[in-house]
């Protein structure tokens, strides 16, 4: 079992999620797999399933491309283009849901931040971070990025992060990254699950 900490924006938008095809979640797909490759970053996180399955669910990072190719793949669809340009503004991935083999697929703005990583760990290594931070060593929860700035930036919790013989100082990095994120409007959170 691991968990993942990421970097979540809960601010609500004005932009509803749509409907659109399971041909058109493919194709942006493929989009985001040639630009990861160019990049050599990931782009799609998948959540569960895969496009094969009659179910599935997954991020899709939309930030770094044009805007003119995303609203190609649907067909400049003014409520999609929308949508797109929403996720951009506020620098957020696109998340896709699909229910079932015959179901429409459901695009929305997730509250995942598109531009921090995202670090996953296996559940010993996220609860011994968790306890070197002063958290409690749960497998959910979430933090204010302005607190975990603050944490980070201790010189006690610092040395133990660094100091660690498990190799946690290896994600502070990472870490340091997701504390420097920043939003257009509301308050970010890192979360774990």
């Amino acid at each position: 079992m691991t968990i993942t900490f990421r970097v979540k924006d809960e601010t609500r938008t004005p932009v509803a999620p749509q409907f659109i095809t399971h041909l058109r979640a493919v194709a942006l797909c493929r989009l985001l797999t040639e630009k990861a490759l160019r990049l050599g970053e990931d782009m799609v996180y998948p959540i569960h399933g895969s496009l094969d399955s009659a179910s599935y669910a997954f991020e899709a990072r939309v930030c770094p491309v044009a805007l003119a190719q995303l609203s190609r793949i649907f067909y400049d669809w003014p409520p999609a283009i929308a949508l797109l340009d929403e996720a951009q503004f506020r620098r957020r991935r696109l998340r896709m849901t699909r229910a079932s083999a015959h179901g429409r697929v459901i695009m929305e703005i997730s509250t995942s931040h598109d531009f921090a990583p995202e670090v996953t760990m296996p559940n010993a290594g996220a609860y011994a971070l968790l306890r070197t931070l002063g958290l409690s060593p749960d497998s959910y929860g979430a933090i204010s990025l302005t607190d975990m700035r603050r944490r980070l930036t201790d010189p006690v919790i610092r040395g133990r992060l660094e100091g660690d013989p498990k190799g946690l100082g290896r994600y502070v990095h990472d870490l340091e990254r997701m504390v420097e994120t920043d939003t257009v409007s509301g308050q970010l959170s890192m979360a774990w699950t």
